[in-house]
């Protein structure tokens, strides 16, 4: 989620506000290379996604239904980019909650056997 939000969802929310479309980037990213911490992976999409919310009240009213090209889902419209940011957010929020709510019964049940 973190990577969406840095690369795709805020570079791209910037056009309605001037911006160049973003340059889309192959991921160049060694395998091996180091994760950051949990906390610190944590902390950085706080900062996007408050630099998101942030960035709403300065859209004009004509800005959320306007069309522009993006790299990465051709011509959408800003209210278009929202909804999917939230709907990508809450799409990895579920499939972590899955995990986490059942993790001990699953844990639990394979220590049965």
């Amino acid at each position: 989620m973190l990577t969406y939000e840095q690369n795709l969802a805020l570079p791209t929310m910037y056009q309605w506000l001037g911006a160049p479309p973003v340059a889309r980037e192959v991921d160049s990213k060694p395998v091996n290379e180091e994760l950051p911490s949990m906390e610190e992976m944590l902390s950085q999409f706080k900062q996007v996604r408050e630099s998101e919310i942030e960035m709403l009240s300065k859209f004009e009213d004509a800005d959320w239904n306007s069309i522009r090209s993006t790299p990465f889902w051709g011509d959408v419209s800003l209210y278009w980019l929202v909804c999917k940011t939230y709907q990508h957010t809450n799409e990895h929020t579920h499939d972590v909650l899955r995990l986490g709510l059942f993790w001990d019964r699953i844990l639990a049940r394979m220590a049965q056997r």
